[in-house]
């Protein structure tokens, strides 16, 4: 589509370089103004001519397939910024997690975060997590309350 807006643009630009140099170049008269007439007649055509090569579609329709396309796009670009978002969340509630297990004194915990979207934003949020260590199970508790309270997370797993 941007291709062929190019070349009409291209055309009509081409159309009336040569229609203008064609009036100038000519002696004043009565052929002169056959001259601009047919110029102008020309720069009309060039810009008439995608119309023509529609075959029966109005621009109405071409207008809103360009929308709907670009639209498309959007919600595209839209989706994948989602789900890098929900994976730097992922990243980042795991790193907090670790940290707060390495503070407890567990040392060879392992984390897995999950993440949901919210209905009206649709902002991920990270809901739950898993947390693989083998240790006391009050520092497991304390590190699951932990991820509960501060990350607001609704259900973390401890595996052992």
């Amino acid at each position: 589509m941007t291709q062929q807006i190019r070349e009409w643009i291209l055309g009509i630009a081409g159309a009336s370089l040569i229609a203008g140099a064609a009036v100038s170049l000519l002696p004043k008269g009565k052929s002169a103004n056959a001259a601009r007439f047919a110029a102008g007649l020309l720069v009309l055509i060039m810009t008439a001519a995608p119309m023509v090569r529609l075959g029966g579609a109005s621009m109405a329709e071409l207008i809103s397939e360009y929308k709907a396309g670009a639209g498309s796009y959007g919600s595209d670009i839209a989706e994948m910024g989602a789900d890098i978002t929900a994976r730097i969340i992922q990243a980042e509630a795991a790193s907090y997690i670790l940290d707060k297990a390495k503070e407890l004194g567990i040392e060879d915990a392992e984390v897995r975060v999950f993440t949901r979207r919210e209905e009206k934003s649709r902002l991920p949020y990270p809901y739950a997590a898993q947390i693989k260590a083998q240790a006391e199970e009050e520092k497991l508790e304390r590190l699951r309350s932990c991820a509960v309270s501060e990350l607001g997370m609704e259900t973390v797993e401890l595996i052992r």
